[in-house]
């Protein structure tokens, strides 16, 4: 004989639990949602345009001191510092970060991608068996630097956006009477080697703003004066 002859009553209150139960985990990811949509800015991975993190800024982006980590080691909580737990790693003044089994590490001028195989490599030499690590940059912390014939030269702070060349000229209130556009230059460190970049920003201006050239932190915009 079927429960549901025996006992409707009581079919009825077990079908009632069910329900429950079944939109319960529903309610509490809203909630978790909800409370995750409420970290402060200083903890929130890079987005561009209102995505996700790319690859272009896993693969690009330099690590600098000051920048907030997420490192995630698959399958090892007590070694993550993720975002749904609201732990971080800041980078310290001096470019290293603290790292539990390993101890300080340097990390500024390593790409996210970098790290992940360097935490791997370093974890996997007697502390773990083919550790998997996943790294994100929360925040940028970097400047670059726009200095000659604009008419507010000075650094402007990078905070979670990248700019290109025509940006900041703007944001430093444009060419001077005396600027010669087309003269201008980005000089660049790329390990440790000094780079010297033209721009041509009147043909970038005019029709090619495709050429605008994306800064990177410590990169000085340098603007001549024109020849008379």
């Amino acid at each position: 004989m079927h429960i549901t002859n025996k006992y409707p009553l009581l079919a009825v209150v077990l079908l009632a639990l069910c329900s429950c139960a079944s939109t319960s985990p529903k309610e509490n990811r809203a909630s978790e949602n909800s409370t995750l949509s409420k970290v402060s800015p200083e903890i929130q991975p890079i987005a561009r345009n209102g995505g996700d993190i790319t690859e272009k800024n896993r693969t690009d982006y330099r690590i600098q001191s000051k920048d907030i980590l997420y490192i995630d080691v698959y399958n090892e909580p007590e070694l993550s510092y993720d975002l749904q737990k609201q732990r971080s790693l800041r980078v310290s003044t001096d470019g290293k970060i603290s790292f539990p089994l390993i101890g300080d590490i340097e990390v500024a001028g390593f790409t996210p991608f970098q790290l992940e195989r360097k935490l791997e490599e370093l974890l996997g030499d007697g502390y773990l068996i083919n550790p998997h690590v996943s790294v994100i940059v929360g925040n940028y912390h970097g400047s670059v630097c726009v200095i000659g014939q604009v008419k507010s030269p000075g650094e402007i702070k990078l905070q979670d956006r990248e700019i290109t060349v025509v940006e900041a000229i703007s944001m430093k209130g444009g060419f001077t009477d005396i600027a010669s556009p087309n003269r201008t230059y980005i000089v660049r460190m790329e390990n440790g080697v000094k780079k010297i970049i033209q721009v041509k920003v009147n043909k970038i201006i005019k029709n090619k703003k495709s050429e605008d050239i994306i800064l990177k932190p410590g990169d000085t915009v340098v603007i001549p004066e024109a020849f008379f």
